[in-house]
C-alpha cells in the first residue's frame, strides 16, 4: 500500500506516493504499512535530531509532549543509524521535502515505478498523534502515512512553505520543528542524501 497524505481536497497521486503534496495534489505519505505497531510511551522521544545532508546540516527538536510515541519511534530509528545514506525522494516546491524510505537507497529514488521507492519503511508503525498544539508551520516536521491514520512509520517530511501547510493540521502527526539550518532545508531536492542522522539529548 502506498502511503498518501490525505487532503480535504481531491486526492491525486503524482510521482512517489511517499511525500506530501500541495492541496491540489497529494499530501505527505509514508511507506507501506509495516507489520508491527510501536506503542512506546516512555520519555525516550525527547531530544534533538541532527540531519547531515549533501547540502549542509539542519536540526529539529522532537516533541514528546504532543507526539510521544512518534518522537520515541523516530529517536529509536535514528539511534540505530536507520536514516544514514537514505536520500530525500520527494520535493514539492512551497510545500514539503520528504525522505526516510530505505527502498530509495542508491539509485532507487530515480525510478520509483520499478524500485518501490516511496513505499517502504522500518516495519513498525505508530498511531496518529494529531491532536496536539503543533501545527504545520514553516519548518514543521511531520510523519508521512498511508490511508490508515495509524500507518506512519519512518518517512518524514519538513514543511518548506513560508506560510505553512495548515490544510494538513489534524490529519498528520507533527512531531518536531526545525531549530537550525532551515536555509539548508530550503535547498534540498529529491536525491539529496541524509549522509548521517544523529540524536542528542539537547
Amino acid at each position: 500500500m502506498r502511503p498518501i497524505l490525505l487532503v480535504a481536497l481531491a486526492l491525486v497521486l503524482a510521482g512517489c506516493a511517499s511525500t506530501p503534496s500541495t492541496p491540489s495534489a497529494t499530501t505527505p505519505s509514508g511507506g507501506t504499512t509495516p507489520a508491527g505497531t510501536n506503542n512506546t510511551t516512555s520519555g525516550g522521544g525527547a531530544g534533538i535530531i541532527t540531519v547531515q545532508t549533501s547540502k549542509g546540516t539542519f536540526s529539529f527538536q522532537l516533541d514528546p509532549q504532543d507526539a510521544p510515541k512518534t518522537s520515541a519511534h523516530i529517536a529509536d530509528l535514528v539511534k540505530k543509524g536507520f536514516y544514514d545514506g537514505i536520500p530525500f525522494h520527494r520535493y514539492v516546491a512551497d510545500f514539503v521535502i520528504q525522505g526516510g524510505d530505505p527502498n530509495c537507497k542508491g539509485d532507487g529514488w530515480k525510478d520509483p515505478s520499478s524500485s518501490g521507492c516511496g513505499t517502504g519503511g522500518s516495519g513498525t508503525t505508530v498511531p496518529l498523534e494529531a491532536g496536539g498544539a503543533q501545527k504545520h508551520d514553516y519548518g514543521a516536521v511531520g510523519l508521512a502515512r498511508a490511508n490508515d491514520p495509524n500507518s506512519g512509520d519512518s518517512q518524514f517530511y519538513v514543511v518548506n512553505a513560508k506560510n505553512g501547510a495548515h490544510f494538513l493540521d489534524g490529519q498528520y502527526t507533527v512531531f518536531g520543528k526545525v531549530t537550525s539550518g532551515m536555509d539548508v532545508v530550503d535547498q534540498l531536492r529529491a536525491g539529496d542524501l541524509m549522509t548521517k542522522v544523529t540524536w542528542s539529548a539537547g
